[in-house]
């Protein structure tokens, strides 16, 4: 097992962690995907895609490789009552869960999710269109939002069956 530190990291990989992308005065402790941090991603990446020195990615939950990669949406997003959360895949919009998977599974660089903890609906999706997946021995993940009628928004349902199979996906 190999633990990363910043050590051990070459200068040319950029290392993303969602849980930066939370705004100081709130409490993220499942790495939400909400709008800030979807905005953050997306601004990452790019930045991450545009520099000619970087030459890979790894996406991972925090910081200190701890706690959960991403429980999924914010659902606080759902209720209606916070316009933060309105979508758009408008230039200069708030970028939805689906416009991030695409820029991930289109990146001309390679994206690796390195996964920990929970690894839920949207941040299923997201790590299903890195082109790698890493795990450690406490990942749990899913797409428990089909347990409730909902479809997975952002091509889980796609990409899921693409990589394990049909046989695999329904289970």
């Amino acid at each position: 097992i190999v633990t990363m530190t910043a050590a051990n990291i070459p200068a040319n990989v950029a290392i993303i962690a969602i849980s930066n992308g939370t705004p100081p005065n709130k409490s993220n402790p499942v790495n939400a995907l909400g709008a800030p941090v979807r905005q953050f991603l997306q601004t990452s990446l790019q930045n991450a895609l545009n520099d000619p020195s970087i030459e890979s990615i790894i996406l991972i939950g925090r910081p200190d490789s701890k706690g959960v990669f991403s429980a999924g949406a914010d659902i606080k997003e759902f209720s209606g009552n916070d316009s933060s959360g309105v979508t758009t895949s408008d230039p200069g919009g708030i970028p939805t869960l689906n416009d991030l998977a695409h820029l991930i599974e289109g990146s001309s660089k390679p994206v690796v999710a390195a996964l920990t903890g929970a690894c839920l609906g949207g941040g299923m999706e997201l790590a299903l269109s890195a082109q790698y997946r890493v795990a450690d021995n406490s990942l749990k993940y899913g797409l428990p939002e089909v347990k409730i009628g909902l479809i997975p928004g952002a091509g889980g349902t796609q990409r899921l069956p693409r990589l394990c199979g049909v046989r695999h996906a329904l289970d």
